[in-house]
């Protein structure tokens, strides 16, 4: 209810500066509805196929919440490793918590995606900015996602 409320305000501010300007903003609607459409169903298929291949028990073991900070770097290098955009990727983080993934598991594991996400760094890291620069942010970000669910899990243990 709040974003159709936030996308009505915005559709009126839209229209107030010009019929041309609202047109302009249901167009680029309907390019990311295109997009999308044909997206997150195929990323909809992939989670639930994992989730029907790998055991509950098998995701809960390596990455439940009882797995401490062990599931964190697992997760961690698991997010890393996930060759999609948000699309696969949080439906997959999804799976993983309903699977039996700890929460600060599953923190460590977008982090990790969000940070790393190693086809991006190929495809576009690399030849845009180059290798040093590459990897030096691979380098000194290492920390991070496993930081982020260490902290997650004191966090939790707090609340």
């Amino acid at each position: 209810m709040i974003l159709w409320t936030l996308a009505s305000v915005l559709g009126l501010a839209a229209l107030s500066r010009g019929r041309d300007r609202f047109v302009a903003g249901l167009r680029v609607a309907y390019d990311l509805v295109k997009m999308m459409i044909v997206r997150l169903p195929i990323a909809l298929l992939f989670a639930g196929f994992l989730s029907a291949l790998i055991p509950n028990n098998v995701i809960a073991g390596w990455t439940g919440a009882d797995s401490g900070i062990t599931g964190v770097f697992v997760a961690s290098a698991a997010g890393g490793l996930v060759p999609s955009g948000p699309f696969v990727s949080f439906p997959i983080a999804l799976t993983l918590f309903q699977s039996g993934a700890g929460l600060a598991q599953v923190i460590a594991f977008v982090t990790a995606w969000s940070a790393f996400a190693f086809h991006r760094v190929v495809v576009w890291e690399v030849p845009l900015v180059g290798l040093r620069f590459s990897a030096i942010r691979l380098a000194s970000s290492l920390v991070i996602p496993p930081a982020v669910g260490i902290l997650a899990m004191a966090l939790l243990a707090l609340f």
